[in-house]
């Protein structure tokens, strides 16, 4: 009998079992194994993954967004609660009075940085031997020191004795075009007085057009963006144009606070004092001995600031340090302040005095060209000479007068028939040979020939380049 489980075992059949070998079939990497004319490729397996289908979590991008809505809007609030109120601001802004002995000029200011630090333009507070301080509510604080100032920037920084509330400064170039701002200043001395306007146009810089009215007496007033945050000092208008006016860019301001903290200024001292003081008129003051137009300097007292920024201060101490003392002293504070002034304007003037062709231009010069141009007298001694001679009316008076100032002879007769008005024919023949030997040391034939004939002399030019002169 057949055993089925034998058949099955030995790899036969019912027939009859011819003894072949099983095929064996071996991995070697993905080589191709052939045996027994059989071959099959070794391939990796493919692996399947199936995504399972989830649905969209609208509950939990809800909570983000609300969570993101509540932020944003939180801090637009924050920011729109801390927005400082036009009111509380005015307490921060103040009116400056300037003294020169008497009330002088106005202007504005600000507190900013320190409580009892003030901002103002630096054209303010110059030649001030005093400076107060007035607040919207009527209290009134003294001007310390200057804790640094620049003239080229137009800024500077005050010291009181009393305590503000430091404004928010603002970044003046993040700024456009059509940006509404508020100007606060004292306009001709109507204290902290706003108005309103946009900025016109934002493309310099250093200062920022306006079309908010700036009148005599904002200078140093604040300007504020939309936030009421700092972004200018206002400093010039147009009379003429009452929607073009300036204010100087923030950024300026601190520039300068950064010199301050990292010590680049000058300290100006009595040594600054004496050379300011002992310079000619020419040189300019100041401006020249100490580069004002250009560098940072601070002062530790009010009375050092005057005298190098004092034009009176400045003419004073020349005209009463020399030989002019004794005919000065002797001038009113009024004829002082006069003379002063007037030797303000000869330093604005341009004149020749380096560089003169007097022979071409003599015929168009007026009588302060005469004198500064030729150096019959200096700037200070010619305006001391018009203020003082209008004290004296009749010839004699005036002669008397000009007998006393310390001068050549030719300069005393030169003073009595240009400035005092004396007639050429009232001028002693001795007098006239004076001025005929004081010009002819001085200049060659052609100018010395125009000079005469200006002043009355008959002139003839010889074939030998002299000349002869009758009076």
């Amino acid at each position: 009998m057949i055993n089925l489980c034998d058949i099955i075992l030995s790899g036969g059949s019912m027939s009859e079992n011819k003894g072949k070998k099983p095929i064996r079939i071996e991995k070697k990497s993905d080589e191709t194994v052939v045996k027994e004319n059989f071959s099959v490729e070794a391939k990796k397996p493919i692996k399947i993954s199936v995504k399972e289908n989830k649905k969209i979590n609208i509950k939990k991008y809800l909570i983000i967004f609300l969570i993101i809505f509540f932020i944003i809007s939180g801090i637009y609030f924050v920011n729109y609660i801390t927005i400082p109120n036009i009111e509380s601001i005015k307490d921060s802004v103040v009116k400056v009075e300037v003294y020169d002995d008497e009330l002088i000029a106005t202007g504005s200011g600000f507190a900013a940085y320190k409580d009892n630090w003030i901002v103002t333009n630096y054209h303010v507070i110059e030649g001030a031997s005093n400076i107060k301080i007035i607040t919207d509510d009527e209290k009134k604080y003294n001007v310390n020191k200057i804790i640094i100032f620049n003239k080229k920037d137009d800024l500077a920084i005050l010291e009181i004795n009393g305590e503000l509330t430091p404004l928010k400064l603002g970044n003046g170039n993040n700024i456009k075009s059509k940006d509404k701002i508020t100007a606060i200043g004292s306009p001709m001395g109507e204290k902290n007085t706003i108005s309103e306007g946009i900025i016109s146009n934002a493309d310099d810089s250093d200062m920022i057009r306006i079309s908010a009215p700036i009148s005599h007496g904002s200078s140093g007033g604040v300007l504020l963006n939309s936030r009421n945050k700092v972004i200018g000092i206002t400093s010039a208008g147009y009379d003429s144009a009452q929607n073009l006016n300036f204010a100087i860019n923030v950024n300026i301001l601190k520039e300068m606070y950064e010199k301050y903290i990292d010590k680049k200024y000058d300290n100006i001292t009595n040594s600054y004092t004496e050379r300011c003081m002992n310079l000619n008129s020419d040189d300019g003051g100041f401006d020249y001995c100490v580069g004002a137009d250009s560098d940072y300097y601070s002062t530790d007292t009010l009375e050092t600031f005057y005298e190098i920024t004092n034009y009176n201060s400045l003419y004073k101490y020349k005209m009463s340090n020399g030989s002019w003392s004794n005919v000065f002293n002797n001038l009113s504070s009024s004829d002082i302040k006069l003379a002063s002034e007037y030797y303000l304007t000869l330093l604005e003037n341009d004149y020749c005095s380096y560089n003169c062709k007097i022979s071409s231009s003599i015929d168009n010069w007026k009588t302060d060209e005469f004198f500064i141009n030729l150096k019959i007298l200096s700037k200070e001694e010619y305006a001391f000479v018009v203020a003082d001679l209008k004290n004296y009316k009749s010839d004699d008076a005036k002669f008397n007068r000009v007998e006393k100032y310390p001068l050549l002879a030719a300069q005393k007769s030169l003073i009595l028939y240009l400035i005092g008005d004396r007639s050429w024919n009232n001028i002693h023949k001795d007098n006239k040979q004076d001025i005929f030997n004081y010009f002819d040391e001085k200049y060659g034939t052609n100018d010395f020939g125009a000079i005469l004939d200006l002043l009355g002399y008959d002139v003839r030019y010889n074939n030998d380049g002299t000349l002869t002169a009758w009076w």
